[in-house]
């Protein structure tokens, strides 16, 4: 597919490896845009998320200083909601929102009225997914068989029923918009950043957006799955490709992977030459980062072996926030930050999504209706607010009655909250579902009581109705309805006392609503000079001395499923590998130093089931079961 390029508008291409220098050149090249004599509010910088673009503007204060702070840095996500939310301006119309990975739970569940099965509808709507976040989508004979169709046309009718997207759909929402009104918004100048790991929409949005100047810096080699859910490498040649005027810069150095003769263990040679290696500082030969390897005889050892080493290297006189641990699980990153406190270490951590519980029981989704309250005082026409508000005890059921009133919503154009009114106002008497729906429409008339009473308190009082308000609708019990008003409103205190604005003391249901939000989407949380813990994706725009990489066992990396020869066909073996290996290329590649792996080779067969790591034989410690395990196979092999 080709990208849609302006007329006269100048490429440049910047790619090199990990660690080889391409943000510099990123950076470079927006100072020498200003010296021209660009305007900094006419560039825009586009990253692959949120940390991301704060340390990109680090950088940028570092090299220009206050004219910095006027050009627009974002990620592509949120540049995406920011055109869509001018589109919507102009034309006088709201933009869909965002659905939360909360609210993404309910809309599954409605999706589960097309009849198929849970498998099958998942797998379904990942290859919708992916063709949206492709832009697949423009052509109108994507889909071909019948069903796909149908459930195609349920999932827009459910989602535009409440007034909603999702995530992966922002990017590609915003293309449109652009594409039907040309020069609708554009930039002098934009330069992207970690191009590859960017969705195929995100890569066409950046093209549209620059106007004279489009500078793009990756490696198609090393990706990883960060804030756009389906990156896509091939965008880079595709790229280069399409222009008509592109400048390519190879950067031919990169930092290292590759271990040192003595290690016990060697990565593959087709992964050591993927990374390729900084030239010393004499012009001599690449010198080669030492790799070191740590095998431990348990769980408990290697987080002390993590540990001490970041300990040690902190007492050299490396600062905790240029050392990185690549999180492989999240109950060994949980594991590790208790041990970083128990030695007073602070982290900065990756956190995905918090906002748990199960719609089918109100007493544990208590969190997520108390947000759906707070966005109803907010907005009351909020559909997805609505859906989990009245849907929260027994969704399995509601969905039925629910698609009917989302279909009237999206046929008519009026939000759900107008159909679930109009609904109440007539009993439900022409809808099915019979007393379920009799018990939505309930939910949905106490919901505007409950936003009557909340809407115009602040502060701990909003705090207190809000939690009094959902423990009350949770259980019947009063000793229970007592413990969780009592665990709501502390959590909701924690929101008010990290909610921004004028009046932080006292924060309104907006404010609130906002620090939730910030809680439920995945972000970074932590001192910004503590060290760093994220997944391979979220590393992008660091750059690091030290890479750790722990929990290197298979079964973790890669995951247990890709050693079942029942449901791994060979071309998803080999996807599983690309995409391993890309994403290991990209994290340990940001090391400008040493790079550190660790596998534990042995463990309890509770946490063996708990971490579902891959089991090569089982025998017995100390009258104790005990699991054996191996290195992974996608980085480490016997030399």
């Amino acid at each position: 597919m080709a990208f849609a390029l302006r007329t006269g508008c100048t490429v440049v291409a910047c790619i090199g490896a990990p660690g080889s220098g391409k943000t510099e050149h990123v950076v470079q090249r927006a100072c020498e845009l200003l010296e021209e004599g660009v305007p900094a509010s006419e560039i825009a910088m586009v990253t692959v998320g949120d940390e991301a673009s704060r340390l990109l503007r680090e950088r940028l204060r570092r090299a220009v200083g206050a004219p910095a702070d006027a050009i627009v840095v974002r990620s592509a996500r949120r540049l995406a909601e920011e055109v869509l939310q001018a589109s919507g301006d102009r034309l006088g119309l709201s933009p869909l929102r965002v659905l939360s990975p909360f609210e993404e739970k309910a809309y599954f569940q409605d999706m589960l009225t097309s009849g198929l099965r849970s498998k099958r509808l998942r797998e379904m709507l990942r290859f919708f997914d992916r063709g949206v976040s492709d832009l697949t989508d423009l052509d109108e004979g994507w889909l071909v068989s019948e069903e796909e169709r149908e459930v195609f046309a349920l999932r827009r009718l459910v989602l535009d029923g409440m007034g909603a997207q999702l995530s992966c759909e922002v990017a590609g929402r915003a293309v449109r918009a652009l594409m039907d009104r040309p020069g609708a918004g554009s930039f002098c100048a934009v330069l992207a950043d970690d191009f590859q790991n960017l969705s195929r929409a995100s890569q066409q949005l950046c093209a549209l957006l620059a106007e004279s100047f489009l500078m793009v810096a990756g490696d198609a080699g090393s990706w990883a799955r960060g804030c756009d859910a389906y990156p896509y490498p091939r965008g880079l040649r595709e790229l280069i490709a399409s222009a008509a005027c592109v400048e390519v810069v190879e950067l031919e150095e990169g930092n290292c992977g590759a271990p040192s003769p003595e290690a016990p263990l060697a990565l593959p040679s087709a992964y050591r030459e993927a990374l390729r290696l900084r030239a010393s500082e004499d012009g001599s030969e690449a010198v080669l980062r030492p790799v070191k390897f740590a095998r431990c005889e348990s769980v408990e050892r290697e987080i002390e072996v993590v540990v001490s080493t970041i300990s040690a290297l902190i007492e050299q006189g490396v600062r905790p926030s240029e050392i990185a641990v690549v999180e492989l699980h999240s109950l060994w990153r949980r594991n590790l930050e208790q041990a970083l406190r128990g030695h007073a270490l602070s982290a900065r951590v990756f956190r995905r999504n918090e906002t748990p519980g199960d719609l089918r029981d109100r007493g544990r989704c208590r969190e997520a209706q108390a947000i759906a309250l707070l966005a109803l005082c907010v907005n009351p026409l909020d559909g997805p607010a609505w859906r989990v508000w009245c849907g929260a005890g027994d969704h399995l059921a509601c969905s039925d009655v629910f698609v009917p009133w989302l279909g009237e919503a999206y046929r008519k154009g009026v939000p759900l909250a107008r159909v679930l009114a109009s609904a109440a106002r007539n009993g439900g008497e022409r809808l099915p579902g019979g007393t379920t729906a009799s018990a939505v429409l309930a939910a949905y008339r106490e919901g505007e009581v409950c936003v009557e009473r909340c809407a115009r308190l602040r502060g701990e009082d909003l705090c207190a109705a809000v939690a009094a308000e959902v423990a009350r609708r949770s259980t019947r019990n009063e000793e229970e309805r007592g413990r969780l008003e009592r665990e709501l409103a502390s959590r909701l205190d924690r929101w008010r006392l990290g909610a921004s604005g004028r009046d932080a003391a006292a924060p309104d249901a907006a404010a609130l609503l906002v620090e939730a939000r910030r809680r439920e989407a995945s972000r970074f949380e932590g001192p910004e000079d503590g060290v760093l813990v994220g997944p391979p994706g979220a590393l992008a725009g660091a750059a690091p001395q030290f890479v750790l990489v722990p929990a290197f066992v298979n079964g973790i990396m890669p995951r247990l499923e890709y050693f079942d020869d029942v449901v791994m066909t060979d071309e998803r073996r080999r996807r599983w590998e690309e995409e391993g290996l890309a994403a290991l290329r990209f994290a340990v590649g940001k090391a400008a130093g040493e790079v550190g792996f660790s596998a534990f080779t042995s463990l309890g067969d509770r946490a063996a089931s708990a971490l579902e790591v891959k089991i090569d034989r089982i025998g017995l410690r100390d009258g104790l079961r005990c699991c054996s395990v191996s290195p992974s196979v996608y980085g480490i092999v016997e030399p």
